[in-house]
């Protein structure tokens, strides 16, 4: 694996480090993070691609390459889970079923939902 000048993104040093120590590095500092189990996913990218993600990771206040990563899967998820949510409104906006709202229905659907909202 070839070796190349990697600047350490938070003591500021700079040392030695091939491509698989830094993302082992990272992979570990993440699990030290987080309590839930994960799968580590390795990706090659051209150098500049390389260049950007860090030059952004850095310019966007993020610890690493990798939690700039995992904030832009984490926006697509966010993206995709809203196009659902419209489509299906709007198929419930067309459909010719149509359930009178009362008061008492949206205290259900309030109760529903708050049952489902993840607590952290």
């Amino acid at each position: 694996m070839q070796e190349r000048r990697e600047g350490s993104l938070r003591g500021g040093s700079i040392r030695p480090r091939s491509t698989r120590t830094l993302i082992n590095s990272m992979v570990s500092q993440e699990a030290s993070r987080c309590s839930s189990s994960y799968r580590a996913a390795t990706w090659r990218l051209l150098q500049n691609l390389k260049e950007y993600v860090k030059e952004r990771s850095m310019q966007a206040h993020y610890g690493t390459p990798s939690d700039y990563i995992r904030g832009l899967i984490r926006e697509d998820l966010k993206r995709h889970e809203q196009e659902r949510l419209e489509a299906e409104l709007l198929k419930g906006l067309r459909s010719s079923k149509r359930i009178p709202m009362t008061a008492k229905a949206w205290k259900r659907l309030r109760a529903q939902s708050a049952s489902r909202t993840c607590k952290v």
